[in-house]
């Protein structure tokens, strides 16, 4: 089989950090803080893929004015009106997705069209059942032998 038709399911990091899309932001705040991570995918209660919270919606929710203004909930208006927003009202639903059957070239693809270094992996039912970031893929490629160990950049 050739390499690039492999599933990205048999490279995939299986240990995703994921928070219910009604959880309120001292949890959001918590888990990553926690997890020492600027992300968390958020999911339904049945672990299906809702969207994702990055730095930049933290960072948003924090300082309206950064970014693009989209009218949602902020922490000066919750401090205020004492109404702390959910996951789902400041996540964005725009990440990249890819099934967990998608081969690793089309998911190069996708990550290179959409600027992406990772995925967000679902199964057939859309639950979250992993990650496949840039370096999966390079440490995979680098272990068939297919990037010649001259080019690798030692650390």
């Amino acid at each position: 089989m050739d390499v690039g038709e492999e599933p990205i399911s048999s490279i995939m990091e299986r240990s995703v950090r994921t928070i219910l899309e009604d959880s309120s932001v001292d949890i959001i705040m918590s888990g990553c803080v926690e997890g020492r991570i600027s992300d968390l995918v958020v999911v339904d209660h049945d672990n299906r893929y809702s969207g994702m919270i990055t730095s930049f919606e933290i960072l948003s929710y924090i300082n309206p004015f950064m970014g693009i203004h989209d009218g949602r909930k902020t922490m000066g208006h919750s401090l205020v009106v004492g109404d702390c927003p959910k996951a789902s009202d400041i996540m964005n639903d725009i990440h990249l997705t890819a099934s967990e059957d998608t081969t690793i070239s089309k998911a190069l693809k996708h990550m290179k069209r959409d600027h992406h270094s990772y995925l967000v992996v679902l199964d057939h039912e859309k639950k979250v059942i992993g990650r496949l970031n840039l370096c999966d893929i390079l440490n995979y490629l680098d272990g068939k032998g297919i990037i010649p160990k001259s080019d690798v950049c030692p650390i």
